[in-house]
C-alpha cells in the first residue's frame, strides 16, 4: 500500500460501453498487454449512463498540487454525488485520494442508503453543521421506526448483490431495470472467479487458460421507482426476486447470502454446490436436528 489512490473517473453514456470498458480494465479485454489497475469500480445511474473508476496506488512525491479530495472531511458531499457530477460534465476526471479516505468513500452514506433515511443528509448546510455525526448507527435510526414502517420496507426496499459473469452482464442489467423499476445507482464490482474448494460456490463454467473466469458484483439497493411515487401496490418484491434468481441461476450467477433469499430449496441447491456441504454434514451426524443446513436458516419463502 502506499499513501494514495490516483483515481480516474470515465463518465458514459452508452450501456454497452461502460461494460466494455469494465472489462478493458479487468484484463478480460486487454489486447494492448497494460496491466490491470488495482482498482476497479463503476456506478450506473440509469440502464444507460455509468462512470467507470480505476485507481492505482501513488506516493505523496507523486501528488501534484492542489488535486487531493480528502473525501472523508465532514463537508464533503456524499462519494456516489461527487461521482455523479462527472457524468454531467461528460469529461475524464483525475483525482488524488488518501488511501483511508479511498476505502472509506462510501461510510458517510452507506452508499445511498442514508439518502432514505435523511432526505437532507447531503445539502451543504446539512453537512456544515451536522456532517460529522455521519453516518448514524442504524439501529439507533431503527428506534422510531413504527411497525408499519417496518413492514413497508421489508415489502419495498432491494437489498441485493448478484455474482453474474460479465458475459451475461449486459442481459442481466436489463432484467434489473425492469423487474425492480429503476432503482438506481447500483454498484458495480468485478470479481474474479476461480474454483474455491471448500465452499458452496460453483466452478466457473467458462473459465480461461488460468481456471478463472471474470465475474461482476452487481448490487441493487435502494426502492424501485413506483414506490418513490406512492405506488407500492405495484411492486411485489417475492415475484420480482423469484423471476431475478432463477434468471441468475440460468447465467451461471450466484446470490449473495447476507440478503433475503426467496428461492425454494431446489432453486437453492441449483444455485450453490451442495456436494462437500452434503458430505461434511453426513461425516459429522449433523442431520439428527443439531445443525441446521444453510438454506433453513435464512429463506424468506412464506
Amino acid at each position: 500500500c502506499q499513501e494514495y489512490v490516483k483515481l480516474t473517473y470515465t463518465p458514459h453514456q452508452e450501456k454497452e460501453s461502460y461494460i466494455k470498458h469494465m472489462r478493458e480494465l479487468s484484463g478480460e479485454l486487454n489486447t494492448n498487454g497494460k496491466s490491470c489497475p488495482m482498482f476497479v469500480e463503476g456506478l450506473a445511474y440509469s440502464l444507460n449512463e455509468a462512470v467507470v473508476m480505476s485507481g492505482d496506488f501513488v506516493s505523496a512525491t507523486e501528488v501534484p498540487r492542489g488535486t487531493v479530495n480528502r473525501l472523508s472531511l465532514w463537508w464533503k458531499p456524499w462519494f456516489y454525488k461527487h461521482v455523479e457530477e462527472m457524468l454531467q460534465s461528460n469529461n475524464e476526471v483525475v483525482e488524488y485520494i488518501p488511501l483511508r479516505d479511498y476505502y472509506h468513500r462510501h461510510t458517510q452514506s452507506l452508499f445511498w442508503e442514508m439518502e432514505l433515511m435523511i432526505p437532507i443528509g447531503n445539502h451543504i448546510i446539512f453537512r456544515w453543521l451536522l456532517g460529522w455525526i455521519m453516518p448514524p448507527k442504524v439501529s439507533f435510526l431503527k428506534i422510531s421506526q413504527t411497525e408499519m414502517t417496518r413492514q413497508l420496507v421489508e415489502k419495498t426496499h432491494v437489498a441485493q448483490d448478484f455474482l453474474v459473469p460479465v458475459r451475461k452482464m449486459s442481459e442481466f442489467l436489463d432484467l434489473c431495470d425492469s423487474e425492480y423499476d429503476r432503482v438506481y445507482p447500483l454498484w458495480l464490482c468485478l470479481h474474479d472467479h476461480s474454483p474455491m474448494p471448500g465452499s458452496l460456490l460453483k466452478d466457473p463454467v467458462c473459465p480461461n487458460v488460468n481456471g478463472n473466469e471474470m465475474y461482476i458484483d452487481i448490487g441493487v439497493y435502494g426502492l424501485p421507482q413506483c414506490v418513490k411515487e406512492k405506488r407500492e401496490d405495484e411492486f411485489d418484491m417475492k415475484k420480482s426476486m423469484k423471476k431475478v434468481l432463477k434468471a441468475l441461476v440460468n447465467m451461471d450467477g450466484f446470490q449473495m447470502l447476507y440478503a433475503d433469499v426467496f428461492s425454494t430449496r431446489e432453486e437453492f441447491e441449483d444455485m450453490f454446490d451442495h456436494e462437500g456441504y452434503r458430505k461434511i454434514r453426513e461425516k459429522y451426524n449433523a442431520d439428527n436436528g443439531t445443525f441446521r443446513e444453510v438454506y433453513d436458516k435464512m429463506n424468506l419463502i412464506l
